[in-house]
């Protein structure tokens, strides 16, 4: 019975400790708030998206600038735009400064994504 309770204690320990470790860690996808990620479409086209901490992210494109919003979901990067479908793409890792990755959405749109 002593050697029971020696392993519930010990397994209760290591469980606060991993809670600990998770907070100091933050949300997926807060390493984006304040920063920009360059799109480009297969086709060529390319969208600059600046990230808000309020959940908010404004894209650019040629002369035109829309507001969305964004958030990570199930491993998912998902972006909300007015009059549109939800759309999101792979985000098994943070983007690193420079770094292309070509993802392709739930809705089959192919890009190649660069974080500035």
């Amino acid at each position: 019975m002593k050697m029971r309770h020696s392993l519930l204690a010990l397994l209760l320990g290591a469980l606060t400790l991993g809670g600990c470790a998770t907070l100091g860690m933050g949300r997926a996808g807060d390493e984006l708030v304040g920063e920009a990620l360059r799109m480009q479409t297969s086709r060529g086209q390319i969208t600059h998206l600046l990230f808000q901490g309020d959940g908010t992210v404004r894209a650019a494109f040629g002369e035109s600038v829309v507001t969305g919003r964004w958030s990570v979901e199930n491993r998912n990067l998902c972006f909300y735009w007015t009059g549109a479908p939800r759309e999101c793409w792979p985000y098994a890792a943070p983007f690193r400064r420079g770094e292309t990755r070509a993802l392709t959405s739930d809705r089959g749109n192919a890009i190649r994504v660069t974080r500035q």
